[in-house]
């Protein structure tokens, strides 16, 4: 019957995971509709799957980017507290070394939220398989936002007080 062959055809798509669609072969109109219905549900998860494999490939690229890109910071922060602790200063004076010191201890902080940015996209994307268009604006101006107010927060303070304001606003932040 023509039944058993729509349901053949489409038990093969789904095993096979083609790109292939029901051929409409059916002289009843009620199945060429349901074809056609069928057809167009295909094409919508082929579309939808695709666009969740650029995401995720971008997802997963962008996450071991910033793995590595976190390396570098972390070394330096390491390298010059360690000097500095045994009083050599690798940039002449205590002020200019501690400043690198900071300078990398903000680089990292930068790539720390982009990393718990992505991370919770991707939670996000995991909780809600359907994806939807979203206003990415809204999503840098949190960032923004976050990152003025850590800023604020932190400009009068000193390096400890910085790094211990830095830790508990990314222990905030990873909890959200």
């Amino acid at each position: 019957s023509e039944l058993k062959n729509i349901n053949a055809q489409l038990k093969k798509i789904n095993e096979a995971k083609t790109n292939s669609k029901i051929l409409l072969t059916s002289s009843n109109k009620e199945h060429r509709k349901l074809i056609i219905e069928v057809n167009k549900n295909i094409e919508e998860k082929q579309n939808s799957e695709a666009i969740y494999k650029r995401l995720d490939l971008g997802i997963r690229q962008s996450i071991a980017n910033i793995s590595h890109d976190l390396k570098t910071p972390i070394a330096l922060i390491k390298t010059y507290s360690q000097s500095v602790k045994d009083d050599i200063y690798p940039y002449g004076d205590k002020d200019s070394s501690m400043d690198i010191i900071i300078e990398n201890a903000d680089r990292l902080d930068h790539k720390v939220k982009l990393f718990l940015y992505l991370n919770r996209l991707d939670y996000l994307q995991s909780e809600n398989k359907e994806i939807k268009p979203f206003e990415i604006s809204a999503l840098l101006k949190d960032y923004i936002d976050i990152d003025n107010e850590i800023e604020n927060k932190t400009r009068k303070l000193t390096v400890r007080e910085k790094t211990e304001e830095y830790i508990k606003t990314i222990k905030e932040l990873h909890r959200h």
